[in-house]
């Protein structure tokens, strides 16, 4: 199964809904950042600065932005496999 890439994730929030993604470094068990799939993040409105969502993890936006149809790939990607 494909997934998006952080960047790729970083991207689409940036660009559709004007928001970006910091780690959530509070309430997280020993050594959990070491891993991707572990790590949770918080949602933040970059104009704004203020905390949208809490606790979110790359898999959820996998899920969200597959379901909303977005592109998997971008102009900016770098991927063999993009078409």
């Amino acid at each position: 199964m494909c997934e998006y890439s952080l960047w790729r994730i970083k991207r689409i929030l940036k660009e559709i809904y004007n928001c970006e993604l910091r780690l959530n470094i509070k309430s997280q068990s020993y050594k959990a950042n070491r891993y991707r799939k572990c790590k949770l993040y918080d949602l933040v409105n970059i104009d704004t600065g203020e905390i949208i969502e809490t606790g979110v993890t790359i898999k959820a936006f996998n899920k969200v932005f597959k379901e909303e149809g977005i592109p998997l790939y971008d102009k900016k990607s770098k991927s063999k496999n993009k078409w």
